[in-house]
């Protein structure tokens, strides 16, 4: 598809030597001299058009153009510098290539604006307000008294601006935008429909009766910032609600009273920011997020699409959710979720988010352990061949202690390992009911045991276990001991079921 001329001015020629003047690129191939005439895509590469490539699996488009002047990375060149862009007339290499190829696209193509440097008739305009040279106003706009507009900058239909609203040189306000209480700093745009400085939805309530909070604090919007349309951005209570320089904020999102954006952040579609929250720089929430009030988070974090963060976050990841934890470990959980809704064959009639509970008869019945080589009193919290936790009353009278050792008795590590097989023992006999009579579990690995305290008489000692793998009669599983939520011991095992006659 081609750029339609019917909406779209022609475009203006540029020498790749004002592209290499834009940084961020070095020129590998071609000449400086070399006039681009028009951008595309790759499928579209012709003689004098610039296109740009990031992806192995497209650059194969190129492989019959000629011509065209490209912007790729080294790799890609490295890969297929010699065949696929053989019939390149330039090539620029740059670490970024999506960002050389906008910023050309901006010169070839500059943003046109209407009757440059015009101001409508219909436009009510006070006499106390500072209109700069070369401001374009729309029809239907009010501009209050002490209002100021830097110059170069547009404003559609519409456009309201309060008393002693700011808006710096070369932005660009969109039609039906209401501002109020607000500074916006050079080169900024506000989408249609946007509300900007409105007091925010704050209230106290005492006995019968409600109080609206005064919001007497500004919107403060930093240089080159970005926010769509029918966006609404409140002003603060008593402190301002800042938007630092080079935010990109989408459609459709609402910014609560004081909220604090970082630098360079990005905020996607239908996104809800509350009160008081602070978003550290180079952070992205994604579309329909939901940040919970005073909410501080830290620069570089990532909140993906329909996540609700409740807490702050002091730690920069990705993150998902509701509440928000770090994406892996959300999506390990869904993954577990998944596997307990969709029971294997041999579980088919078992309800898998039941949790089961064993007492000591209930062992005795499901494993031939003994006393005295009986470790376990209890098992609870048996979520049917997924995980159990175990539970020990180390007495002193065990018989282990007399000799290991006189006078300072401690519980034999190796016995902690036979007290982990015995709890996964009465939990994979739940999870496949007569199916283990004449059977026993037999542990065939033991690996990364470690043991960090010791465990004595009196101690409470709590066995907890995982599965972690396992086919058939085959099983793996990880083991944490614990005494009053402190780690004594742990380990990685697996186990075969067997024939008690093998």
């Amino acid at each position: 598809m081609t750029i339609d001329r019917s909406f779209f001015p022609e475009p203006e020629p540029v020498s790749v030597a004002r592209i290499i003047e834009l940084g961020n690129c070095f020129l590998r191939k071609g000449s400086p001299d070399f006039t681009v005439k028009d951008v595309g895509a790759l499928d579209q590469a012709a003689s004098e058009f610039l296109v740009f490539a990031i992806n192995k699996q497209l650059i194969q488009e190129l492989k019959s153009a000629h011509g065209y002047a490209l912007i790729c990375t080294h790799e890609l060149l490295e890969e297929f510098g010699e065949t696929i862009l053989s019939g390149a007339e330039v090539i620029l290499v740059s670490q970024n290539p999506r960002y050389l190829f906008a910023q050309a696209c901006s010169i070839i193509y500059p943003e046109q604006g209407t009757n440059s440097g015009s101001i409508h008739p219909t436009a009510q305009i006070d006499k106390n307000a500072n209109i700069a040279q070369d401001v374009t106003i729309g029809p239907f706009c009010c501009i209050a008294a002490g209002v100021a507009i830097g110059r170069g900058s547009s404003l559609g239909a519409g456009v309201n601006c309060a008393p002693s609203v700011k808006i710096g040189e070369d932005c660009q306000i969109d039609d039906y935008v209401t501002l109020e209480k607000t500074i916006i700093d050079g080169g900024s745009s506000v989408g249609q429909h946007s509300v900007i400085g409105k007091a925010g939805f704050g209230f106290e309530s005492h006995e019968n009766d409600i109080q609206k909070i005064p919001h007497l604090g500004r919107v403060i919007i930093g240089r080159r910032t970005s926010i769509g349309a029918h966006c609404c951005i409140d002003r603060g209570t008593i402190q301002d609600t800042r938007i630092e320089d080079l935010v990109m904020i989408d459609n459709m999102v609402h910014i609560a009273h004081n909220v604090q954006i970082g630098r360079k952040s990005i905020i996607l579609a239908q996104a809800g920011i509350a009160g008081s929250s602070i978003i550290g720089e180079n952070c992205i929430i994604g579309g329909q997020a939901g940040i919970a009030d005073h909410v501080k988070i830290v620069s570089g974090t990532v909140i993906l699409s329909r996540s609700g963060v409740t807490k702050s976050i002091t730690t920069a990841d990705v993150y998902a959710g509701f509440p928000a934890i770090i994406a892996k470990n959300y999506w390990r959980e869904q993954a577990q979720l998944r596997r307990l809704a969709k029971p294997k064959k041999k579980m088919k009639d078992k309800i898998m988010s039941e949790i089961f509970e064993m007492d000591y008869r209930d062992i005795e019945a499901a494993i031939p352990h003994r006393p005295p080589f009986l470790l376990i009193d209890k098992v609870t919290d048996i979520v049917v061949g997924q995980s159990a936790v175990g539970i020990k009353a180390v007495s002193g009278g065990e018989p282990y202690f007399a000799g290991h050792f006189p006078g300072n008795p401690v519980m034999p590590g190796v016995l902690i390992i036979e007290a982990f097989a015995q709890v996964a023992s009465c939990m994979f006999v739940r999870a496949m009911p007569g199916e283990t009579e004449g059977k026993l579990f037999f542990l065939t690995t033991v690996d990364k045991a470690k043991f960090r305290n010791p465990v004595r008489p009196g101690d409470m000692l709590y066995l907890k276990i995982e599965r972690t793998g396992g086919k058939g009669p085959l099983q793996k599983f990880k083991g944490v001991a614990e005494v009053n939520g402190v780690k004594m011991a742990e380990a990685e095992l697996s186990a075969m079921v067997v024939s008690a006659s093998q």
